[in-house]
């Protein structure tokens, strides 16, 4: 069972919007204290431009990762790890970027396209932004030396788990505020928020745009949970699932009776074939 770190130096970027308070700052890390060590798991980026997030995963495992498009029938679980088809290689570390718009997709400027990608909802749309899982945690980097410049937002663990997920979900802060079960309470900026869905309370962390940057009316709460590894996962890997499908927002390469996400997944575990057939994201030097 996980418990939320106390607030310590991380008291300097909390806000507080009515009843409502959350950490804002244009960039977090967001990490897992375990047993192992202070584990940095994801960066996380609003840009003062136009709102738009970028996430950028920490891995120090095998540099060769995968991009795809992900397809799957629609009502089905979640979406197939098979990528052979619309996946492409990378030697970067890529981030994932949602954009105001809802145009969603991979890259790292001027190391590679940005290629895959989609259209997902907009930012004005309340949403799964991502989620984040990682498994055997030796591929997640030990923080060493803190930034000034941002928090450092760690879900903190007893134990060491096998595989942990963290679930991005964007929101308005209005629907936030509507669901605190006391009348005059308040809540953030780290909480616990039942699913009503699964019926399950989830670690919770609110995460928002600082002061002067755009959506200010909207957080991001990051839920946190521990996770299956997946059959045939035998070695330390990250995947993110981002860009997903939304019926009023249809992308121009959507097929009928599917739905789609975005993936990336390190390392590749792609063969020799594999690699030949799927090609790359990666620019070449200049």
């Amino acid at each position: 069972m996980s418990a939320l770190i106390k607030l310590g130096g991380n008291r300097k970027w909390v806000c507080t919007d009515g009843r409502l308070r959350y950490f804002g700052s244009a960039k977090a890390v967001v990490s897992f204290l375990t047993p192992l060590g202070h584990l940095e798991a994801l960066q996380i980026i609003f840009s003062k431009r136009d709102g738009s997030i970028i996430v950028a995963p920490m891995f120090q495992g095998e540099p060769e990762g995968v991009v795809a498009r992900l397809r799957r029938p629609a009502g089905a679980g979640s979406p197939t790890m098979s990528y052979s088809e619309r996946g492409r290689l990378t030697g970067q570390l890529v981030k994932y970027s949602h954009h105001l718009s809802g145009r969603a997709h991979f890259n790292l400027s001027g190391r590679t396209t940005s290629d895959v990608g989609k259209q997902s909802a907009p930012l004005q749309v309340e949403q799964l932004l991502f989620q984040f899982d990682a498994y055997w945690l030796a591929g997640l980097r030990l923080l060493q030396k803190p930034k000034q410049d941002r928090p450092y937002l760690p879900f903190a663990f007893e134990h060491i788990p096998t595989g942990l997920t963290i679930a991005a979900r964007w929101w308005r802060k209005s629907s936030v505020v509507s669901s605190i079960d006391r009348p005059s309470g308040t809540t953030g900026p780290v909480t616990q928020v039942l699913n009503r869905k699964t019926g399950r309370i989830a670690n919770t962390i609110f995460l928002g745009p600082p002061p002067g940057f755009p959506l200010q009316d909207w957080v991001l709460a990051l839920e946190c949970g521990e996770a299956k590894i997946p059959d045939g996962v035998t070695e330390p890997s990250v995947v993110l699932l981002g860009g997903l499908d939304h019926p009023d927002y249809p992308d121009e390469e959507a097929e009928r009776g599917s739905s789609d996400a975005l993936m990336l997944m390190y390392p590749s575990k792609a063969d020799d074939d594999l690699r030949s057939r799927m090609g790359s994201i990666d620019l070449s030097p200049t």
